[in-house]
Order: structure tokens, then C-alpha cells, then sequence
């Protein structure tokens, strides 16, 4: 048994030494093939350099400046890129800022509006205020404001003295009437008669039946009559509606004073 596995052990080794040398053959075979192909490659490269090289570089370097310019190119559109966002937000920013501008105009243009109806009587015919012309138009209207006052004061000092001229002949009017209805109350006065109602010849006084209600005033005078005969003057003391205490001037007596004389007027206060 032994002797087998000894046998078995050299025909393995046997093989394995076949098979062995056989690799080596072929690897060397392989290495030498190999070498070859490297050789001719080298070669292959070596003409292609000589022949192509020149073409290639140019090649090469178009393409390296056109990445150059592309890269160049880029960075600018970028640049330009944040420009425009930059731009961007200040146009946000200034429309922002134009919105209450374009209301005001709006309101302004309304108030023009407004200021053409409102002074459309004032304004010559054909004329229209606008946003370019509101300025002069406006001092227009307060040269003319200012010629329109200077007229009314005019205008107003001339009524004051018309005023003043009006109220003196009123004044002179009034007066005038008034000495006029004292005249016709001195006059009806003085045609009316009246009666002594008591008389003290003592004391030197006398009463009549006529009084403030007939025109009597405390500066009228009467006159006692007794039928044609004037007998005495007398003055007033007092005044009542409806009758007057009299004073029996003495100094005036032409007869006795005696109750149921007649009474006139004499003088009446003007």
C-alpha cells in the first residue's frame, strides 16, 4: 500500500514538473509577446508624435483657450447676472418709492380738475388750468384778487361816505320831523280848551282838566280867560294824564281867577 502511494506521489510530482515546465514556456512565451506588443506601441506612439504632434498641440491649445474664453465668458454673464438682480431690486425699490408719488399725482390731478370748475367763472374764456400752467394762472388770479380788493375798498369807502351822507340827511329828515309833529302838537294844543277845576287864590295855585294826554309839558304855559277877557298867565307845577297843577302867575292878574275860567295854551314846548 505504501508502495502505491509512493508510486501515486511520483507520478504527481511527475505531472506537476510536466505541467510546471510547460507553464514556464508559456510564460516566457507570454512575457516575450508582451515585450513585443510594448515595443511596437512605443514605436506606433513615437511616429504618431512625430506626425501628429504639431496638429495635436494646436489642438490642444484651441481647446484650452476656448476653455479660458468659456470661463472668462462665464465669470462676465455672472457678473453681469448680479448686475441685473441688483438693478432688479432697485427698480423693485424705486417703484415702490414712485407709488405714493403717482397717488399725490393723481389727487393733484383731481384738484386741478376741481380748481378748473371752481374758477372757470373767473378765468378768461378758452382758458384751462393744467399741471404746467397752474402757477402763473394762480398769480394771475391773485394780481387780479389783489386789483378786486383795492376796487372794494374803493368801492366800500365810497358807500361809507354815501353812508355817512345818508345818515346825516336822515338825521336832518328826523329832526325835521320831529319839529314838525311838535309844531302840530303845539298847534292842536294851542286849539284846545280846557276848564279850571279848582282854584286857591290864596295860595295862588289852580287846577285844570287838561294834562299830559293834551300835549302839557312842564315848559307849557296857559292863559286864564273869563268869556273875551284874558285874566291871568299861569305855569305849570305838575302834570298828571289828565290834569295840571297850575301856578297863578301874579304879576300877570288882570281880575280874579275863579273856578269854570277857560284854559288855553299859551305856549307849548317845542
Amino acid at each position: 500500500m505504501t508502495k502505491i502511494f509512493l508510486i501515486l506521489s511520483a507520478l504527481a510530482l511527475g505531472a506537476s514538473a510536466f505541467f510546471g515546465f510547460q507553464n514556464t514556456a508559456q510564460f516566457k512565451e507570454d512575457r516575450n509577446a508582451r515585450h513585443k506588443a510594448n515595443k511596437d506601441a512605443d514605436q506606433i506612439w513615437s511616429e504618431i508624435e512625430d506626425e501628429d504632434t504639431p496638429a495635436l498641440n494646436t489642438a490642444i491649445k484651441a481647446r484650452n483657450d476656448a476653455d479660458a474664453l468659456l470661463a472668462t465668458n462665464t465669470a462676465n454673464l455672472n457678473s453681469e447676472n448680479d448686475k441685473i438682480d441688483t438693478l432688479t431690486g432697485e427698480i423693485a425699490a424705486l417703484k415702490a418709492k414712485l407709488a405714493p408719488l403717482d397717488a399725490e399725482i393723481t389727487e393733484a390731478e383731481t384738484q386741478i380738475a376741481k380748481i378748473n370748475t371752481d374758477l372757470k367763472p373767473l378765468l378768461p374764456p378758452g382758458t384751462e388750468v393744467n399741471k404746467d400752467n397752474i402757477g402763473k394762472t394762480i398769480d394771475d388770479l391773485n394780481k387780479a384778487l389783489e386789483g378786486l380788493k383795492t376796487e372794494l375798498a374803493n368801492k366800500q369807502a365810497e358807500i361809507e361816505i354815501a353812508s355817512q351822507a345818508v345818515a346825516a340827511n336822515n338825521q336832518r329828515i328826523e329832526s325835521q320831523r320831529k319839529r314838525q309833529a311838535e309844531r302840530l302838537a303845539g298847534i292842536r294844543a294851542n286849539a284846545r280848551e280846557g276848564v279850571l277845576t279848582a282854584v286857591n287864590n290864596d295860595w295862588g295855585f289852580a287846577v285844570a282838566n287838561l294834562g299830559s294826554n293834551d300835549g302839557i309839558t312842564g315848559e307849557s304855559q296857559l292863559i286864564v280867560k273869563n268869556g273875551a277877557q284874558r285874566v291871568a298867565t299861569l305855569g305849570v307845577v305838575s302834570v298828571e294824564p289828565n290834569l295840571t297843577v297850575l301856578d297863578i302867575r301874579q304879576d300877570s292878574l288882570t281880575g280874579v281867577v275863579q273856578p269854570g275860567d277857560t284854559v288855553i295854551f299859551e305856549k307849548t314846548a317845542r
